[in-house]
């Protein structure tokens, strides 16, 4: 075999399969319904992709648990240029505190882009869940609620997939 493709081999290992994803999204859902038990809407926005789709499990999860009704908006950012390339309606910000999600928080910079963003609808407060933290951030921004904190090296590399049953956490390790 060519030592230049054996180079580029990446190791795929299953880190979290999805019942342990789900028990982790259900205690963010019940700590973001802890902290918003007094409002009748809470505002989650997605971050394309998979932000999305953790944003509208958790809708999901919130409504399930509580008498919140939900509504669940998407942000595109260009995760390499940190540029917001989509808009969101003003009135459903304004004065409200929405809760940012994405999937996993490596470096910061595509949930800071977002949470700058949003800030410049007028919100009371922006708050943000992130499935996996990877504790590497570079820019000032943490999750409020998270799955998973998890220690990785730089060059690993974090995929949240959804599948059938909810989502599996892999990890990709360069061999």
């Amino acid at each position: 075999m060519d030592s230049a493709k054996e180079a580029n081999k990446q190791e795929k290992i299953l880190l979290l399969p999805h019942n342990k994803v789900e028990f982790a999204l259900k205690r963010m859902a019940h700590q973001i319904i802890e902290r918003h038990i007094k409002d009748s809407v809470l505002t989650l926005i997605g971050i394309e992709p998979r932000g999305v789709l953790v944003a509208r499990r958790l809708s999901q999860l919130i409504t399930a648990f509580s008498d919140l009704s939900v509504e669940v908006l998407k942000i595109n950012v260009d995760k390499q240029t940190g540029q917001v390339i989509s808009t969101l309606p003003e009135e459903k910000v304004k004065g409200k505190t929405p809760i940012v999600v994405d999937d996993v928080l490596f470096t910061g910079k595509t949930l800071f882009s977002a949470t700058c963003f949003v800030n410049t609808l007028s919100p009371e407060g922006i708050e943000t869940a992130v499935l996996i933290s990877r504790n590497m951030h570079k820019f000032p921004i943490s999750g409020d609620y998270v799955g998973f904190d998890l220690s990785t090296t730089f060059h690993d590399y974090v995929e949240v997939v959804p599948e059938a049953g909810g989502f599996q956490v892999y990890i990709l390790k360069a061999g």
